[in-house]
């Protein structure tokens, strides 16, 4: 049953921001009156791709810390299944609302297209609906010169909170849904990271203590990167942390670290440095596909429209999607992921690039699967960051990975090959990385489904064609003064600032 307030109340509707710590929107809301913390499980998102049960499994855990946390300030947290712009109405005739509050979100055209029902139904009754920025992107940007010290400026801002105010609310709340009513598997996966704001401070301060001190050598191995790298991506992505929050941490960290001259303080700098500027990089990407949403299903550059749709070979799809194409490297990085629901950033682009450019496919569906097999997907990061390593940009070097060539340098003992295929596990270290020319026999994984020097060679020739066509580069450069980098307003980046992906 529902008691009616005659009070004022402030609808704040979470989703990608489940948190009460420096998010902004929340603090506002509560400021503003009564609040009601809401979440609408939407079965439009969970019913078909991109998500499914790895992100289900770390919703529910962050909401549960959510939850925890609202009540211990007084709140409670409502959950509602259904068409959120159904639900919302629901309650504007129920309740005195002042205003719907949420965060900024940068969403794929499923959010987009919610939240432009929702917009609709808020005007249509005459009540705000206030999307707060959370983590350094700005709305109708009219260039790329400011950004990055506007972005600069909005991470050194104070972190708010939400205050403690007991609510006088009583409204009932449905139950947190089984996944199975969305199609999804109801069994916990233990190797998919756990998500809430409790492991996500857990990550940070071990991060900052002890596993980040090679942070900037260990990040492009997959054997030192389920260590190394911070994995606090997920917590990004769910909102459990903000951006700001982690930058004014290591920003802190950083300014200790200037002050001790030791060895040991130079290696925990450089990494600190790196990691600060991939913070940076984040939003940059979810900037880019604010922008250019369209991002999500066409190619960024004109020109390259056309360069790989007609051409779409299933059985090489196949191959990728399950690990089996040959190349030992590509194909235990794909099954780790599948296995954990990450891996790091130089394997997400050699598994992108092989794809492109090896296997020729067009990037949307291997775009489209990877997004399903990421628990730390980010539709403003994951979509500009596939068509950077696609070719598809325009702006970017082209990026042909060799597999080869990235085992020899990245797993050298095949220690991290080995764990993932154990079909090789008794291969001769010396083939581990080419077991095409072991003398003997591994009945039981492929041979390579292509020429791995000339699918390379063919590729980059076709490429290297296209850019230098009639009216390619005009069109770049105005690709570049939408989108490009102009990281020097605070510093020179380093070469190998692009590589950020979800780290």
């Amino acid at each position: 049953m529902i008691t009616v307030q005659l009070s004022m109340v402030n609808i704040f509707w979470f989703r990608r921001d489940l948190r009460i710590h420096d998010n902004p929107g929340l603090a506002l809301a509560g400021k503003a009156g009564q609040l009601l913390p809401l979440y609408i499980f939407d079965p439009k998102q969970w019913i078909g791709d991109p998500y499914g049960s790895r992100h289900y499994q770390f919703l529910c855990d962050s909401l549960e810390d959510l939850k925890m946390s609202l009540l211990e300030q007084g709140h409670i947290l409502v959950f509602r299944v259904g068409d959120p712009a159904a639900i919302l109405s629901s309650f504007f005739e129920e309740f005195n609302v002042g205003a719907l509050w949420a965060s900024q979100e940068v969403g794929d055209h499923c959010a987009r297209d919610r939240d432009r029902k929702v917009t609709q139904c808020c005007s249509a009754v005459g009540i705000q609906f206030e999307q707060v920025p959370q983590n350094g992107v700005i709305q109708m940007l009219e260039n790329r010169d400011t950004w990055a010290r506007q972005w600069h400026n909005f991470m050194l801002d104070d972190l708010v909170t939400l205050d403690a105010q007991p609510s006088s609310l009583i409204i009932r709340s449905d139950a947190m849904p089984c996944p199975t009513i969305f199609g999804l598997s109801g069994e916990r996966n233990s190797n998919i990271q756990k998500g809430g704001r409790a492991c996500a401070l857990e990550l940070l301060s071990s991060f900052k203590k002890t596993r980040g001190q090679h942070y900037s050598k260990e990040m492009s191995s997959p054997v030192t990167a389920f260590e190394g790298c911070s994995r606090l991506s997920p917590h990004y992505s769910f909102g459990t942390l903000s951006v700001r929050e982690v930058f004014q941490n290591i920003q802190r960290k950083r300014k200790r670290l200037r002050e001790n001259k030791s060895s040991h303080s130079k290696a925990w700098a450089r990494s600190m440095n790196s990691f600060s500027s991939r913070l940076r990089w984040h939003c940059h990407f979810m900037q880019k596909f604010n922008d250019e949403p369209r991002m999500e299903f066409e190619n960024l550059h004109c020109g390259t429209r056309g360069l790989r749709e007609e051409c779409f070979n299933e059985a090489f799809f196949e191959s990728w999607k399950q690990g089996q194409t040959g190349f030992p490297l590509v194909d235990a990085s794909m099954r780790a992921l599948k296995a954990t629901g990450w891996i790091n950033f130089r394997m997400r682009a050699m598994l992108i690039s092989f794809a492109s450019y090896h296997l020729w496919l067009h990037w949307v569906r291997p775009a489209k699967h990877l997004a399903s097999l990421f628990t730390d997907f980010e539709p403003g990061i994951h979509y500009p960051q596939v068509q950077m390593q696609a070719g598809t940009t325009g702006i970017n070097a082209i990026r042909i990975y060799s597999p080869s060539k990235q085992a020899r340098d990245q797993d050298p003992e095949g220690m991290f090959i080995r764990q993932w295929i154990p079909e090789l596990g008794s291969v001769n270290t010396k083939f581990i990385h080419t077991p095409w020319n072991d003398p003997g026999k591994v009945d039981d994984y492929p041979s390579p489904i292509v020429d791995e020097s000339h699918a390379r060679r063919e590729a980059a020739d076709r490429m290297h064609s296209l850019r230098k066509s009639n009216g390619f580069a005009n069109e770049s450069k105005e690709v570049f003064k939408k989108h490009g980098s102009r990281a020097r307003v605070l510093r020179k980046p380093s070469t190998k600032s692009h590589q950020l992906g979800l780290f």
